[in-house]
């Protein structure tokens, strides 16, 4: 079974497939996995103080359970980073394998660029969902400080997502 991007979801389905005799695969191309496991709080990051201190009671209480019934025997990351981001947050490097995702590096060639005649801007674009957890307001931010630096840029933006209300 392989258990792929629960991002901002219960363990729940992850312990369920532990819990089935089943061989579980987790799949990760973020950090989901390591803030289910191990740091709530750094993913919810809470303003309010009640609400730090619950999430760190959880993290010494909850998320150590979490771990002995959700922590995954293999994983699978979609990158050599991921892979050691995993290794760091204490995962067993021999257990994580890195399959790059389905890319045909063939179609997408690198094409050594021109360079930037004086004047010409810089190009950036962000492609990808358009909420906070993507971070296109970054994106926005970078090209900001470029220009205030000197350097011409220009970012373009492609994507789209859901309402905020429409979240859960």
């Amino acid at each position: 079974m392989i258990v792929w991007n629960l991002y901002m979801a219960s363990l729940s389905p992850l312990i369920a497939a532990r819990g089935s005799g089943t061989p579980v695969v987790v799949h990760v191309c973020d950090k989901w996995l390591y803030f289910g496991l191990f740091d709530l709080e750094a993913l919810l990051r809470p303003v309010v103080a009640w609400k730090r201190a619950a999430l760190r009671l959880a993290r010494h209480t909850v998320q150590p359970l979490f771990r002995a019934w959700a922590r995954p025997q293999r994983l699978v990351a979609i990158s050599e980073f991921m892979k050691s981001f995993y290794v760091r947050a204490g995962l067993d490097e021999r257990s994580i394998e890195v399959v790059h995702l389905g890319v045909p590096t063939g179609d997408f060639a690198f094409v050594p660029r021109r360079p930037r005649a004086v004047g010409e801007p810089l190009r950036l674009l962000f492609a990808g969902s358009l909420w906070e957890g993507k971070g296109p307001h970054t994106a926005i931010r970078a090209v900001g400080r470029l220009r205030r630096d000197g350097v011409p840029a220009c970012l373009d933006v492609c994507g789209d997502g859901a309402p905020p209300s429409s979240r859960s």
